[in-house]
């Protein structure tokens, strides 16, 4: 095998893996807020930032395979209202979740 072919194999094979590592926020509940996230670093400290009926703020922090789960207290989301998201880890990796508002069409 070439060294070139060597070296785009080894460019496909990890290009899945570090795509699996990006920070990523989903969002589990919304009276109160709940999230779940992954691709955080091991014991990273995160600060979560949710923007929709309120600001609130809570942190956590991710377990050994870079993940956690957390509920920020005070924060609901309504229906009509656009909600933001975002996770700020003390080591530098970031995450946002954006929805626009899904409120129901009223004929007319």
């Amino acid at each position: 095998m070439s060294i070139g072919a060597t070296l785009a194999l080894a460019v496909l094979v990890a290009a899945p893996v570090d795509a699996a590592r990006r920070p990523a926020i989903a969002l589990v509940a919304t009276n109160p807020v709940q999230v779940r996230a992954s691709g955080f670093h091991s014991g990273e400290s995160v600060r979560l930032t949710v923007r929709a009926d309120t600001v609130r703020h809570a942190t956590a922090t991710a377990g050994r395979d870079g993940r956690f789960r957390a509920s920020v207290r005070g924060a609901t989301v309504s229906s009509c209202r656009s909600l933001v998201i975002s996770a700020a880890g003390s080591d530098g990796s970031r995450a946002v979740l954006r929805r626009t508002p899904r409120c129901p069409v009223r004929g007319g």
